[in-house]
């Protein structure tokens, strides 16, 4: 369902605005799919859900305007974006689905505010121009392949309440310098940070019980790292790191 704003020379819809089905409250499976003409999408202010494919592979949608009644990003929602370039996600977002905007190749800034308490798996995956991302403080689980190969990925900042990084979460962000761990993290999983290229130095903090195979292998530029005396064992069991990397071991607090 939607609203008609403007059309082309062959009265075809470029901008709509995105209505939901009156008694759900939702934009509904595959409401817009593949859609090949529509540039400009303003979600309407009494949507709660967006659901499942709605805007999946829209290959001309470079604007979109969510608005502060919805809740929930259902999975796939805006798979293959490609020209989408930008996004707000509303204060009123807690939940952000699985593949959701997956391959939104173009998609360069991105807020996710902290009332997300969930990001699904693959959710941002291939999103290559992705520089920087902050993990809300209500995630407590980044799941599997969440940021796979967002290669422009410079900065990552955990969030203080993430207790697991699944495996390959970041795998393959060949660009990323940076990351800031909270102290609440307890398990990071198999490749989480595989294929870091450019990470140079790691601190693991001292909440980490558990840390998974190679899950910081083929990082080649990673030359130093520091681990609570705890781990000392796992990482050199699970072949955590690159074998030339430095590993400093230190007391736990």
């Amino acid at each position: 369902m939607f609203e008609p704003y403007s059309e082309d020379k062959e009265g075809k819809y470029k901008y709509v605005r995105a209505m939901p089905d009156p008694e759900t409250k939702t934009i509904s499976y595959g409401a817009f799919y593949n859609n090949k003409t529509l540039e400009m999408i303003i979600i309407d202010d009494s949507v709660k859900t967006i659901g499942y494919c709605a805007f999946h592979g829209l290959s001309e949608l470079k604007s979109i305007t969510i608005n502060d009644s919805v809740l929930i990003i259902g999975d796939n929602a805006f798979y293959g974006c490609k020209k989408l370039r930008t996004i707000t996600i509303p204060k009123s977002v807690t939940s952000i689905g699985n593949w959701a905007f997956n391959s939104c190749t173009n998609l360069r800034d991105i807020i996710i505010p902290n009332s997300v308490k969930t990001i699904g798996m693959c959710a941002f995956a291939y999103c290559s121009k992705l520089a920087e991302v902050t993990i809300p403080d209500l995630i407590k689980t980044i799941e599997c392949d969440a940021f796979w190969e967002c290669s422009d990925m410079t900065h990552l900042t955990i969030g203080k309440s993430v207790k697991t990084i699944e495996c390959d979460a970041f795998c393959m962000c060949y660009n990323l310098i940076s990351i800031i761990f909270c102290n609440s993290i307890r398990t990071i999983e198999s490749r989480a940070f595989y294929g870091c290229s450019k990470l140079t130095q790691v601190t693991i903090p001292d909440s980490v019980k558990n840390i998974g195979y190679s899950a910081f292998d083929d990082c080649p530029s990673l030359r130093e790292v520091s681990i609570p005396s705890h781990l000392e064992k796992q990482v050199k069991t699970n072949e955590v790191f690159p074998e030339h990397t430095k590993i400093i071991v230190r007391p736990a607090l």
